[in-house]
């Protein structure tokens, strides 16, 4: 099997389209799903990209979005955590 016993992984580009009456500059995704649901902007969102990456390339992303890779269960080089 390979280095990730044969689990795959994507990393997927959203964008979101928002609509206000002035500037706007939301502090979280938590903020901004609330905006557009319940406050005073529209919004729409569509998937721009999605590809396959790799087990190291997961490190990588993960480490840009201040994520540990063993949320993935995944070692620093990008392979499985082994159990035990």
């Amino acid at each position: 099997m390979s280095e990730t016993q044969g689990r795959k992984f994507y990393r997927t580009l959203i964008q979101v389209e928002v609509v206000s009456e002035g500037p706007y500059d939301p502090q979280s995704i938590e903020q901004l799903r609330d905006d557009i649901i319940n406050g005073d902007c529209s919004g729409k969102w569509e998937v721009v990209e999605s590809e396959e990456v790799s087990g190291k390339e997961v490190v990588a992303l993960c480490a840009t979005h201040e994520t540990e890779p063993s949320f993935f269960r995944l070692g620093a080089d990008g392979n499985d955590l082994t159990e035990g």
